[in-house]
C-alpha cells in the first residue's frame, strides 16, 4: 500500500502540467458501495491514467474494497461527451470475523478474523459528460478478475476538473 501511494505522489509531481480530475460517485460489485475516482490526462488528452478506490458495504462484519490503477484511451468529444475503452490493474482485499462456536458451555472454536487481497485486472468501458469546464459526470462498467472476484462492476459520480 505503501508503495502504491509513493507511485502515486511521484507521479503527480511530474504531471503538474497535466489536467487533473478528481472526484467520487456510487460503485456496485456484488455490493453496494462508494468510489473515490482520480484522472490525469496525457498526451494531449488522447490518454488519461485513473486511480481509484472502491468501499464495498457487504455487511457483517465484512470488509471489501478495491484499488484500480486503470488506463483510458479517449475516443473523442462528441457534444461534451466523451467515450473510452478502460484497462488496468486491481487489487482486491477482503477480511471477515467468525464468531466464537460454543455447544453446551464449551467452546469448539474460538472467535477469528480473516484477511486477504489479490492482484488481477480490469476491463471496461467508461463515458463522461461534460456539465462545465470544471466538472464531469462519468459512468463505467468493468469486468473485474483476480482471486476473489470474476465479476462486472458499475461506478458512476461526478468529477472535478483541476489544471490546464
Amino acid at each position: 500500500m505503501k508503495k502504491l501511494l509513493i507511485v502515486l505522489v511521484v507521479f503527480l509531481g511530474m504531471n503538474m502540467n497535466a489536467q487533473m480530475s478528481l472526484g467520487g460517485g456510487l460503485a456496485y460489485m456484488n455490493d453496494a458501495g462508494v468510489e473515490i475516482n482520480s484522472e490525469f490526462q496525457l498526451a494531449d488528452g488522447m490518454i488519461a491514467i485513473s486511480p481509484s478506490l472502491d468501499y464495498y458495504f457487504p455487511g457483517n462484519d465484512v470488509t471489501s474494497f478495491g484499488i484500480n490503477f486503470d488506463g483510458h484511451y479517449n475516443l473523442g468529444d462528441l457534444d461534451a461527451v466523451n467515450y473510452y475503452p478502460i484497462a488496468g490493474l486491481n487489487y482486491y482485499y477482503m477480511s471477515f470475523d467468525i464468531p466464537a462456536i460454543e455447544y453446551g458451555g464449551i467452546v469448539i472454536s474460538e472467535a477469528q478474523s480473516v484477511s486477504d487481497g489479490s492482484i488481477g485486472f480490469n476491463l471496461g468501458f467508461g463515458a463522461s459528460y461534460a456539465l462545465s469546464d470544471s466538472m464531469k459526470l462519468f459512468g463505467e462498467a468493468r469486468y473485474v478478475s483476480n482471486d476473489y472476484a470474476d465479476d462486472f462492476g458499475l461506478a458512476f459520480g461526478i468529477m472535478f476538473n483541476f489544471g490546464n
